[in-house]
């Protein structure tokens, strides 16, 4: 995780933040931007989710971790390491929370 962050749900608000940022910049680009945004937002997801796992909060870190998949779901041929980070995030907090 981010463990020289002193406060990671503060910085797991910040990255999500700027996932949701991305996610307003595709209602608005084009088709080229819009994967590279998709990736993005995903990968911001996943820090975020990383954050809340690290912050001991398991449920809300699968929660982040399950919105990356979506929005890596279109461009998973493009950015198939983020992807299967937030397909382990979501196995990892899911078991962490015990709804594994």
């Amino acid at each position: 995780g981010f463990a020289l962050v002193p406060d990671a749900e503060a910085a797991g608000r910040e990255f999500e933040a700027a996932a949701n940022g991305f996610a307003g910049l595709m209602k608005n680009g084009d088709g080229d931007s819009d994967a590279l945004h998709a990736e993005l937002r995903g990968t911001a997801l996943c820090a975020a989710g990383d954050c809340a796992l690290d912050a001991g909060r398991a449920a809300r870190a699968a929660a982040l971790y399950e919105r990356a998949v979506v929005a890596l779901a279109a461009v998973a041929a493009a950015a198939p390491g983020v992807l299967l980070d937030a397909l382990r995030g979501v196995a990892k907090s899911r078991a962490a929370s015990g709804d594994a």
